[in-house]
């Protein structure tokens, strides 16, 4: 577990009941045809489900404070990567919450065999989230499909990288 110690709090914002949105570190990331790496400000959202447990989806880098605060939370159950890009911290996570469930977008079981992932998500919810929330997977990338969730109770859709809102001051003019 690489567990970093973080000075400063966390962002924790809840959007509406049994809703959160943590706010991660900054990614670089290589977007092609362009000769640069874009910056990016990675986030994950936190579900209360019925039970209590806690469906993480896009786990962010898993540092003592966001631990911290994910734990006041509830316990973490669900452990969802979205699409491929997004599993890069799944295996802290799963170290961190030994039982928590792990769930796969298409492709990622091939991509990371290291991890033991419960199911891959489909256009059904898993049952532990089903009837609170609905699933769908979304394709027509070349790149990849992103499995998007719609929380019922609160009529919120859950998206990761389909569609994205980004502060236009962190990116340069040319990255702009």
């Amino acid at each position: 577990l690489r567990m970093t110690p973080e000075p400063h709090r966390v962002s924790i914002t809840q959007i509406v009941e049994d809703i959160w949105i943590v706010e991660g570190t900054q990614i670089r990331f290589f977007a092609p045809p362009f000769p640069v790496r874009f910056p990016y400000q990675i986030r994950m959202v936190v579900v209360r489900l019925w039970d209590g447990s806690l469906f993480v989806n896009s786990p962010v880098q898993l540092t003592s404070a966001v631990k911290h605060a994910v734990d006041g939370l509830g316990v973490v159950g669900h452990i969802v990567s979205p699409n491929k890009l997004h599993h890069l911290y799944m295996g802290d996570w799963a170290i961190a919450y030994p039982n928590a469930q792990l769930y796969a977008s298409s492709g990622l079981v091939e991509k990371r065999p290291d991890l033991d992932f419960s199911a891959t998500l489909g256009d059904a919810a898993e049952p532990p989230w089903k009837g609170q929330l609905d699933q769908i997977v979304v394709g027509g990338s070349i790149f990849m499909s992103e499995t998007v969730f719609f929380h019922r109770a609160s009529a919120t859709l859950i998206l990761g990288d389909l569609i994205e809102n980004h502060d236009p001051r962190i990116f340069s003019p040319m990255e702009r």
